[in-house]
């Protein structure tokens, strides 16, 4: 058996890029049912994952009880 079969393609998978805020980033999650999320850079290298825990400690370490507070946050001030 081949390891491509398993793979999916860069381009068909749901991602956020660095300047993304915290607000997108769980709309994005939520939508496409993810509880990890990779992050890119504008230039489509890799720089990390974001998983729902990150979210969730980041907004509380950050105080941020609502979702109208995450449209003002970008996702590189969260701790992965």
């Amino acid at each position: 058996m081949n390891i491509l079969f398993f793979l999916t393609p860069k381009s068909e998978v749901a991602h956020i890029y660095e300047d993304d805020t915290v607000r997108q980033a769980l709309d994005k999650m939520e939508g496409f049912r993810y509880s990890t999320i990779p992050l890119l850079s504008k230039d489509g290298t890799y720089v990390g994952t974001i998983t729902e825990g990150d979210l969730l400690w980041g907004l509380k370490k950050l105080n941020i009880l609502n979702l109208k507070g995450a449209e003002d946050i970008a996702i590189t001030k969260i701790a992965r």
